[in-house]
């Protein structure tokens, strides 16, 4: 946390300006990365729009 802080990494997705409203295309986007096939947890639209809500 020290790093991105001292980075000036915002904490939030919100911090961003990233809100509620693009979490199905952001879902989408996330699944059809390649690099989605590479996490060790299988990546389903409902925990990739769990885990984005977590980050918003």
């Amino acid at each position: 946390m020290t790093l991105r802080e001292s980075l000036g990494v915002p904490e939030r997705l919100r911090d961003m300006g990233v809100g509620t409203d693009r979490i199905e295309e952001m879902t989408r986007m996330a699944l059809e990365d390649p690099s989605a096939g590479g996490n060790p947890v299988k990546m389903t639209a409902e925990n990739t729009r769990a885990l984005f809500e977590a980050c918003i």
